[in-house]
């Protein structure tokens, strides 16, 4: 979960940088997460903080859960 914040630093700034147009990120659902371990991102948390941090990160972004 922690290294999810630097993943999405680097997506703003290869959209920036004009080198991407948009984003797809694939995570597992809470449930999915929960049988993981500890830790693991989630595609439900991630949601939540994207709408958090909108005025920071803006690449067009499609988030898809695993079950």
């Amino acid at each position: 979960m922690a290294r999810m914040y630097a993943d999405l630093i680097k997506l703003q700034t290869l959209y920036l940088d004009g080198a991407i147009t948009a984003a797809v990120i694939i995570l597992a659902s809470q449930p999915l997460a929960k049988l993981m371990g500890d830790n693991i991102a989630q595609a439900q948390r991630l949601g939540k903080e994207l709408r958090i941090f909108k005025k920071a990160y803006y690449v067009p972004t499609m988030v898809y859960a695993l079950e």
